[in-house]
């Protein structure tokens, strides 16, 4: 059987549906997406000059959770992915959004052209290596030179105490067979140089986790996971890491 790509991966509308259940208000992922969102917004604030006059896109939109967030700041807004019932959703979750069913890493340019801003949410992790490096390199083909902004995140960097506690456990029992995917901030930060980005500033949330959110009362996960993604002594050690990137003035694309 042939293995599915992460462009097939919500190509049904189960899928698409079983994704959006994931950020309801009872999860611990929409507890991150909760404190992800602000740092977002912050980011904006900091490297978006002049967002009321510019164009803003949201890259693999998926269900379009990013899609309001980015409209406070961008009065024309466009969510763009390859799967048509992702954009069934989305079109709920931002009606005044423009959206195409478009795949940027074949060199797609969208008619919106060029974006202040392109944000990219749980796509980095969850890609195979090499649709990585050309969906950067789509995205880079579709900002504007000038004070364009990439914000994109990592959901599963390295180092992390969770990643940590999943490579010890491993150890004690070699015999189950875990996949814990991880993508270290190193590689990060290769990937975006080498992709034409340099990365600006970045932040960070995820220390709990699932396990913890199940066994502890919610209210004091949440304190916890706020306070750890506003504590600097902290940054190094969390799970998801958020990047503002900017466009490499003469960069060497790979």
């Amino acid at each position: 059987m042939t293995k599915q790509t992460y462009r097939q991966a919500f190509s049904s509308h189960d899928a698409a549906a079983a994704y959006a259940k994931r950020y309801t208000n009872s999860t611990y992922d929409n507890l991150l997406w909760d404190i992800e969102r602000e740092q977002l917004r912050e980011l904006i604030r900091s490297h978006c000059a002049e967002s009321s006059r510019h164009r803003a896109l949201d890259f693999a939109t998926g269900t379009g959770r990013v899609l309001p967030v980015i409209s406070e700041f961008f009065p024309s807004v466009v969510g763009v992915d390859v799967a048509q019932p992702m954009l069934d959703i989305a079109k709920a979750s931002c009606p005044t959004a423009t959206l195409h069913q478009a795949d940027l890493s074949t060199g797609a340019l969208l008619p919106e052209a060029p974006f202040q801003l392109v944000t990219a949410f749980r796509f980095l992790f969850n890609a195979e290596e090499e649709l990585r490096a050309s969906a950067l390199r789509g995205i880079r083909a579709n900002l504007a030179d000038e004070g364009s902004v990439l914000i994109i995140n990592n959901h599963g960097s390295t180092p992390s105490i969770r990643s940590v506690s999943h490579a010890a456990w491993t150890m004690v029992r070699p015999f189950l067979k875990l996949n814990h995917n991880r993508l270290s901030h190193r590689a990060v930060m290769r990937l975006l140089k080498d992709s034409g980005f340099e990365i600006v500033e970045w932040r960070s949330t995820g220390l709990a986790g699932e396990k913890l959110w199940r066994l502890l009362p919610s209210a004091i996960v949440a304190r916890v996971e706020r306070k750890a993604s506003r504590s600097r002594a902290m940054k190094w050690v969390l799970l998801n890491r958020l990047y503002a990137c900017r466009p490499l003035t003469n960069p060497s694309v790979r």
